[in-house]
């Protein structure tokens, strides 16, 4: 590449006649939308508690169930085998990620908490904890998105020159 600049619709540069960088159209440029259904159903279901629709035991079975899919989920995470030579690439994508899992299981700790005690403050807490949870996990998912995003990015670029 001569380092003249070209606009994006150019197949070749008109100065050197190299082929011009692919554009990314890939699904993975797009921004990922941030997942709260999870946090969403627990709210809805401390809302139902404290308004009476639910007893407290009704909620610690269901907070108990979440928690059970979360640890299993956190598993699969954990057994995924990371090449070593990638493993640099994912490692500050798998600490937010497991400081998200670690804040919505405490979160989801307190609030059973609650289930005890009826005290709402600890139900807030753990709602809190919850959602603060739930946003680290949204920025792991916004790591990854980025770093695949990048390594597309590094692939068009290699292959353009091919």
């Amino acid at each position: 590449m001569c380092g003249q600049d070209n606009s994006d619709e150019l197949t070749t540069c008109p100065n050197c006649q190299a082929p011009m960088p692919k554009k990314n159209t890939s699904i993975s440029s797009a921004p990922p939308q941030k997942i709260y259904e999870r946090y969403n159903a627990i709210k809805e279901e401390a809302d139902k508690a404290l308004n009476g629709e639910i007893t407290p035991e009704e909620l610690a079975a269901f907070l108990n169930r979440t928690k059970d899919i979360l640890s299993v989920k956190e598993k699969e995470i954990q057994e995924i085998e990371i090449p070593q030579e990638f493993y640099d690439d994912f490692v500050e994508e798998m600490n937010t990620g497991f400081h998200g899992i670690a804040l919505f299981k405490e979160g989801i700790d307190v609030m059973l908490a609650y289930t005890r005690s009826g005290n709402t403050e600890v139900l807030n807490q753990g709602l809190d904890l919850i959602l603060r949870g739930n946003e680290a996990i949204n920025d792991a998912r916004m790591i990854n998105r980025e770093s695949r995003r990048q390594m597309e990015e590094m692939y068009l670029d290699a292959t353009s020159f091919m």
